[in-house]
């Protein structure tokens, strides 16, 4: 489990009070990039930051307080998970 990074949350906030939600917690692609040092084994970037977007909705409850970091990443984690079943699936198939 990596450390929940409180300065990116915040500096996400600030962000938020001057542009719309969904491009503060895009701006500069910190969080992203941040999760990604850890799993960028196992998934390439472009497919990494696809995964993301369909995610903006928790990383908005995560910055507002209304989803643990925990929970964020497992709903990743899963996401993960799925995307590699998914494609041995269709190389088995």
């Amino acid at each position: 489990m990596i450390p929940e990074p409180l300065e990116i949350k915040e500096e996400i906030k600030r962000m938020m009070e001057v542009m719309d939600e969904k491009l503060a917690v895009w701006y500069g692609n910190r969080l992203q990039s941040y999760i990604y040092k850890e799993v960028k084994g196992v998934i390439d970037w472009r497919s990494f930051l696809e995964l993301m977007s369909g995610r903006t909705g928790d990383l908005l409850r995560w910055v507002r307080g209304e989803m643990k970091w925990e929970d964020l990443l497992g709903s990743i984690s899963e996401d993960l998970k799925r995307r590699k079943e998914k494609g041995l699936d269709s190389f088995l198939g």
